[in-house]
């Protein structure tokens, strides 16, 4: 969502926002927006981004840009898959990014070694979709995730989510950074009737998908537990 799959750079939100501020400050100030969404990317990824790239720039404030419809299965996914993506960062925190783009040029057998490592990577990951919801993504995937995340694996990528946001915002105070947390809702949650049409796709849902969506309860409730400073998006006021 934030980093704007199928728009030009120019059309993503946070080079909009970026416009907007400058338009608006008259001369004595510029403002810079930098867009680090990353496609697939959840919330403890976005605290390693900000933790190991974005903190260097010494923002002043820290937007997260949380989608209702998936961040927090994306936390889950990321905690039960530690080993593999360890494994996938490791050849380049062996092998230096200048040597490795070298070898990359020039050697087939460094080609070679990393398709077959990083085949291998592949088949140590756990597939949270087939783990969770058996791989029945039009039978209950829908329902657990945005009306009843009841079970053990939705409550368990809640209390991750939480505990990323918390130490995100907690670290970004430690530099007098604010942060911001900014709902983005799904097309379920925002047009009328949009749910009948994922029911007639054989998910099981009903209205409450639009009108009392789990997620957004869930975070409007965190945002006041944590006081952290939140902008929902599917508020009309």
């Amino acid at each position: 969502m934030t980093f704007g799959l199928g728009v030009e750079g120019s059309e993503s939100f946070p080079k909009i926002l970026e416009e907007e501020l400058n338009r608006n400050s008259g001369l004595d100030k510029f403002y810079e927006v930098l867009n680090m969404g990353i496609l697939g990317y959840g919330p403890i990824e976005y605290l390693n981004t900000y933790l190991e790239i974005g903190r260097t720039f010494k923002p002043d404030v820290v937007v997260v840009g949380f989608f209702l419809g998936n961040d927090s299965l994306d936390s889950l996914w990321f905690d039960i898959n530690r080993k593999a993506i360890f494994l996938k960062a490791l050849p380049d925190r062996i092998v230096s990014f200048s040597i490795s783009e070298f070898l990359k040029t020039h050697s087939l057998l460094w080609i070679f070694l990393l398709q077959r490592y990083y085949g291998w990577v592949e088949t140590q990951s756990v597939d949270n979709i087939k783990l969770v919801f058996q791989n029945d993504v039009k039978g209950h995937m829908l329902y657990d995730v945005q009306i009843d995340p009841s079970n053990k694996y939705m409550q368990r990528s809640w209390t991750l989510t939480e505990q990323a946001l918390n130490k995100l915002a907690y670290t970004a105070s430690k530099s007098r950074t604010n942060t911001m947390v900014l709902l983005l809702p799904t097309k379920e949650q925002i047009i009328p009737g949009e749910w009948e049409k994922a029911k007639r796709g054989g998910h099981i849902v009903d209205e409450r998908l639009y009108s009392d969506s789990a997620p957004r309860k869930i975070m409007m409730q965190l945002c006041q537990k944590n006081n952290w400073n939140c902008l929902d998006l599917q508020d009309p006021s």
